[in-house]
Formats: structure tokens, C-alpha cells, sequence
């Protein structure tokens, strides 16, 4: 699922990701450790109202020092526009 977001056409042009990412390198991702104050960065899974994935956010470049982060969203493109970025955010 994330393999398929991550090298998803709608996706392209958003992302600061300019190829494909491989298997690999999501499953990597994926099994590290995703701390926010240790890595700067952490994601979360984006669930409808039946649990059902449907995006993610991340939280990228994170400073300590002023607690704020970068935040990038991604939602399928048939849950847009329905309040879950929003809800997410929030």
C-alpha cells in the first residue's frame, strides 16, 4: 500500500522524490524507527471512519527547539476532499 502511494502519479509533482522509490527502500523506511525527537521525522496512517487506510502524514525536519515541523499529506485521491487532511492535522 505505502509502495503504491509513494510512486502513485498523483503523487508526482508533490513530492520532493523525483524516481520511483523501490521496495526496499519503503520496507527500510518503514521498519526504522520513526522518532520524532530522535529522527525529526515520523509518520502516521490516515484512517477512515472503518479504519481503513487511506493516506498518510508525515512530519518532517522537526526543530525541538521551536516544536514545529514540516508536514506533508497524502490522501487517496477517491478520500479527498472530505475533511480527512484536516481531521488529521487537527
Amino acid at each position: 500500500m505505502l509502495l503504491a502511494w509513494e510512486n502513485s502519479a498523483d503523487a508526482q509533482g508533490v513530492t520532493q522524490v523525483q524516481e520511483p522509490l523501490s521496495a526496499e527502500f519503503v520496507a527500510r523506511h518503514i521498519l526504522s524507527s520513526q522518532n520524532l525527537a530522535t529522527d525529526l521525522q515520523q509518520r502516521f496512517v490516515v484512517l477512515d471512519g472503518s479504519g481503513s487506510p487511506i493516506g498518510t502524514v508525515d512530519l518532517l525536519d522537526y526543530s525541538p527547539a521551536t516544536a514545529s515541523a514540516d508536514i506533508g499529506i497524502y490522501i487517496t485521491p477517491q478520500a479527498r476532499r472530505q475533511g480527512y487532511a484536516t481531521q488529521a492535522i487537527a
